[in-house]
């Protein structure tokens, strides 16, 4: 049945508030699953976050970059 399924959407978010478990797309362009998010570089206001994924992967994104995550959308 199609109902019991969720339906996701995707929404802006800034590089610095993603958090462990969210959704969004990796260095290659694919979706794939945060697994960590700390600060990058020196300093106590870095200007880049360190995003580590699922799949081994992680690149480096500036604090105010907005990314694509994957939500629920609410029915």
């Amino acid at each position: 049945m199609i109902g019991d399924r969720p339906i996701y959407r995707t929404v802006d978010l800034r590089a610095e508030d993603l958090k462990k478990g969210d959704v969004t797309r990796n260095r290659f362009g694919k979706w794939d699953v945060v697994t960590s998010v700390k600060p990058y570089g020196k300093g106590a206001k870095s200007l880049y976050v360190d995003v580590n994924f699922e799949t081994g992967t992680d690149m480096q994104i500036r604090t105010v970059a907005l990314v694509k995550l994957q939500v629920v959308k609410p029915s």
